[in-house]
């Protein structure tokens, strides 16, 4: 090896090590906000004072939007992994701030469906991107710490 290569490998190690501390740290976002329902699935039924049937009627839309996922993972092949990315975040955030700003029962109802949705590019764009970067014997490892 010649003196380029010692000096650009530490480099993109540390920008790769920057990056999954950023995916882990959204991923964990991304699944407080997709796992949180179910704990506080009574408490946030009484607060938006709607019945537990209702409720469960958001979680089966939400959960019902994993039937567009494999058109909506495609949107980090056709726009690119950073893309799709950026794509995912935007309407994840966009729809926490829906809720944040209309807290109602209408708006927990979107924004459980469309987070979803923003959940659903976000992760397959972030696994191809770290799938086209970290090399194949430690890809496995990477994307389980992501996970």
């Amino acid at each position: 090896m010649n003196q380029t290569e010692y000096s650009v490998a530490p480099v993109l190690r540390d920008k790769l090590n920057f990056q999954l501390t950023i995916f882990v740290i959204v991923r964990t976002v991304f699944n407080t906000f997709y796992r949180m329902i179910y704990p506080f699935l009574s408490v946030f039924a009484k607060g938006f004072g709607v019945d537990l049937r209702t409720m469960s009627y958001a979680i089966s839309a939400r959960s019902l939007m994993g039937l567009i996922s494999p058109i909506l993972a495609s949107v980090a092949d056709s726009r690119g992994r950073k893309a799709g990315m950026l794509i995912g975040t935007i309407i994840f955030t966009a729809t926490i701030c829906l809720l944040v700003f209309w807290p109602t029962f209408i708006a927990f109802f979107i924004s459980l469906s469309l987070g979803m949705i923003g959940y659903l590019i976000f992760v397959p764009s972030m696994q191809a991107y770290l799938g086209d970067r970290v090399p194949y014997e430690k890809r496995g490892r990477v994307l389980g710490i992501t996970e």
